[in-house]
């Protein structure tokens, strides 16, 4: 076995945010997809997290993090747009229903908020 102990490395230095380390590294990534990033927020950020492995969010917080992960997911199929094999295309529709169906499954509370969500659903062309 071999191991390496580096006190300046990442994981090396003590954190009251862990997540504010790659915070320069997700701000690139979303550039590629012509977004800005914007979840500095430790709250909205684990809201999306526990959603995408299967959780759910409190009514009164799905608004934003829908709205979020649904402007990204369009984004990112946009982009990845004309897809060449069939099973890619498959693989995008079934992300994008999954996702729809679970947001529409537990709506946002606030009407202006289901509004957006339903708007960023029906742009998704299930």
């Amino acid at each position: 076995m071999r191991y390496r102990i580096n006190p300046r490395g990442l994981t090396g230095q003590p954190s009251k945010n862990p997540r504010g380390r790659t915070h320069a590294i997700r701000e690139k990534l979303w550039a590629r997809l012509g977004l800005n990033y914007d979840l500095y927020d430790n709250v909205l950020a684990a809201d999306i997290s526990g959603f995408l492995r299967g959780n759910d969010i409190e009514p009164l917080r799905r608004g934003p993090a829908y709205d979020r992960m649904l402007t990204v997911l369009l984004r990112f199929a946009a982009m990845m747009q004309p897809l060449a094999r069939d099973e890619d295309r498959a693989s995008l529709r079934r992300l994008t229903r999954g996702l729809a169906s679970r947001v529409l499954d537990s709506p946002p509370a606030l009407p202006h908020e289901l509004d957006r969500v339903m708007r960023l659903c029906s742009a998704l062309e299930l």
